[in-house]
């Protein structure tokens, strides 16, 4: 697709947040990231994905390129929902916002197993 990927992130090997829940935030966002891509001219196309850990919290930020005269985020889709779902089954939030052809999704994440030090 033509797309600059820049990727920081790396998943915990224990705690509590489910190997599948990891994957369904990450190919959710990834692929509602590539759509945005695709309405972008070349050369301009970009995602950048980060993972960071501190304590028992974690925040992924994905941020893509997006149309220039996208203003509002857009509705949620079936990705965002269960992007939003996770999230709070793991008692965080999700925040999104677009702004001059740029779109940035954050995911926060409590692994309440790390907490209780299990």
């Amino acid at each position: 697709e033509g797309i600059e990927v820049e990727c920081s992130i790396r998943i915990p090997d224990t705690g509590g947040i489910k190997d599948m829940d990891w994957c369904m935030l990450l190919a959710n966002g990834a692929d509602n990231a590539i759509k945005a891509c695709r309405d972008v001219e070349k050369g301009r196309k970009y995602l950048k994905l980060e993972g960071k850990k501190k304590g028992n919290f974690y925040l992924i930020t994905m941020e893509n390129s997006c149309r220039e005269d996208m203003e509002e985020t857009p509705e949620d889709g079936t990705g965002l929902s269960n992007i939003r779902a996770a999230a709070k089954k793991y008692g965080g939030r999700v925040e999104n916002q677009v702004s001059s052809g740029r779109y940035r999704l954050k995911v926060l994440l409590v692994d309440s197993q790390q907490e209780k030090g299990i």
